[in-house]
């Protein structure tokens, strides 16, 4: 029995730790650029956000607040996505060591726009590129070593999910012809990253109402 309790003090410690350092690590207008640059980084695009708050538990994750992904400008300047607040996890084991690393991400009722060029390429297959990102400037760079985000590029999180979106999918067709159609209730998982987007979920499609599920979606994503 002395192994059991063993392991439950270490679990209340490891709670303990957290509560005390995820709000002195996150809440400050450098981690906020940080999480911004990061995510940036990751999706290959442009990321703002009007505030962010923490929660501890279950376990440690920011919720940001105003949320904004640029488009891409090879395909326009309107917001690629737009919601009230994603959720954004952060990884335990990294906070404990004082770093801040992004895990899975949650979004809730987002607006996103998905165009598609007269030449049948696609808005989403440059996320997760870097196409559509600017260099960070040199104060909201991850330092070295043991602070902040650690060093290298960022990766997309391991999984993206999207409860309840709304998609505007605008098709832009030759000699200046669009077809526009609506997503409604638009749940999708998102997984991998470049080269390849693994997707799956469920939606509306409007005008016609027609439910789609989808059980093994792929997109390829440019690398250039």
């Amino acid at each position: 029995m002395k192994w059991l309790v063993g392991v439950v003090a270490a679990v209340l410690v490891l709670v303990v730790a957290a509560l005390i350092l995820v709000p002195i690590l996150v809440d400050t207008p450098r981690v906020q650029a940080l999480i911004a640059t990061n995510a940036s980084q990751a999706l290959g695009r442009p990321v703002k956000f009007r505030s962010m708050s923490i929660s501890v538990l279950p376990l440690p994750a920011v919720a940001l607040h105003g949320l904004e992904i640029a488009e891409d400008p090879q395909f326009g300047t309107e917001p690629f996505l737009k919601l009230e607040t994603g959720k954004v996890r952060l990884k335990l084991l990294p906070l404990l060591t004082g770093r801040v690393e992004l895990g899975d991400v949650k979004l809730t009722k987002p607006v996103i726009a998905v165009i598609q060029t007269a030449d049948g390429r696609m808005n989403i297959s440059t996320l997760g590129t870097g196409a559509g990102t600017k260099e960070p400037k040199a104060s909201e760079r991850a330092p070295r070593g043991g602070g902040g985000t650690g060093g290298g590029g960022a990766a997309l999180p391991a999984a993206i999910s999207i409860e309840h979106g709304l998609v505007a999918y605008v098709a832009r067709g030759k000699g200046g012809v669009t077809s526009q159609y609506r997503v409604d209730d638009l749940n999708l998982t998102l997984t991998g990253g470049a080269p390849q987007l693994a997707f799956k979920g469920d939606l509306k499609v409007k005008p016609g109402d027609l439910v789609v599920k989808i059980a093994d979606g792929q997109v390829a994503l440019d690398p250039g």
